[in-house]
């Protein structure tokens, strides 16, 4: 919201608001004039987040070690919460650069982990979640009476 607070323009302006949070995706089309907000709709999903995303990196290191080294971790809690911390990581990190390595030394039963996952995989990965995006996003805009360009 703070993106029109230093706007002095009598032009009305189109903002939408993109929140893919931690669990959850709320999407706004909002205008501002004025220094007036004025939101012309809303729509989102509840269930759908950035922990979707995490999921699936960690669904993929969990496979990928499995197929590697021959140990499952599925059932370790303290391998699972020390990989996806790094999971996490990489998906900040894949916001801004083309790969990132995820790393856990000693992960299971002596065993190291290391991955290197470039964006085009990442984009694989989530694909399923990119999509389920879209429909919120096709509403917000339809509701609002806007048209994609």
């Amino acid at each position: 919201m703070a993106y029109g607070l230093d706007r002095r323009t009598k032009d009305e302006v189109t903002v939408l608001v993109y929140d893919f949070g931690g669990g959850t995706l709320d999407i706004s089309i909002l205008t501002i004039k004025n220094r007036t907000f004025t939101v012309k709709a809303t729509c989102g999903d509840s269930h759908l987040g950035g922990k979707d995303i995490d999921n699936i990196l960690l669904s993929h290191c969990i496979a990928e070690f499995k197929k590697t080294k021959n140990i499952d971790i599925t059932g370790e809690k303290r391998a699972l919460s020390r990989l996806r911390n790094q999971c996490e990581k990489a998906k900040v990190q894949l916001s801004q650069a083309l790969s990132a390595t995820i790393e856990c030394e000693d992960l299971a039963m002596g065993e190291d982990f290391s991955i290197t996952i470039n964006r085009a995989k990442f984009e694989d990965l989530a694909r399923e979640i990119w999509e389920r995006c879209r429909k919120p996003l096709d509403q917000v805009l339809e509701y609002a009476g806007n048209t994609k360009q």
